[in-house]
């Protein structure tokens, strides 16, 4: 198994260190700025303080959050979905792509059994970094496109 119920822990407890750290920063400018609007009483300021409030808490959740969100729907999916087997041969590696937020690997195989080939993405933060080798069987355990198992046969 490529995934774990570690995994799915690992991606939460990062999510929420990451939440953390984006309010703190949103939150420390924010109070120092409302500490002069309420002593100075200028009211264009609390405006632009809305404005770059929000403006930084949707930058921070793009670059910084919602990855670490996407990866961890996406282990908690594999993990707890339902799952199917086929045994296969490897026959293209292609191009690196998003998969619902996540980077992974795109994997061809031919099944035999159903006489057809199969479009598999790998998640590249659990690709071996030596690769698979074309040609080769596996025994791989899929849940919808997204590889959970793999083994050679």
């Amino acid at each position: 198994m490529l995934y774990s119920q570690q995994d799915i822990q690992n991606a939460r407890n990062q999510l929420l260190r990451r939440i953390g750290l984006m309010a703190a920063l949103a939150i420390l400018p924010n109070v120092a700025g409302i500490v002069v609007m309420y002593t100075i009483r200028i009211e264009w300021l609390s405006v632009l303080l809305g404005c770059l409030g929000g403006a930084m808490a949707i930058f921070t959740w793009g670059l910084f959050c919602y990855p670490v969100y996407a990866y961890l729907r996406y282990a908690r999916e594999v993990v707890t979905g339902r799952s199917h087997e086929f045994r296969g041969t490897l026959t293209t590696i292609a191009e690196d792509s998003v998969r619902e937020g996540v980077p992974c690997k795109t994997l061809y195989f031919r099944d035999e059994a159903a006489d057809d080939e199969k479009l598999c993405y790998f998640d590249l933060s659990k690709y071996p970094r030596e690769g698979f080798p074309t040609g080769q069987r596996f025994v791989v355990s899929v849940h919808g496109q997204s590889i959970v198992s793999m083994q050679s046969e």
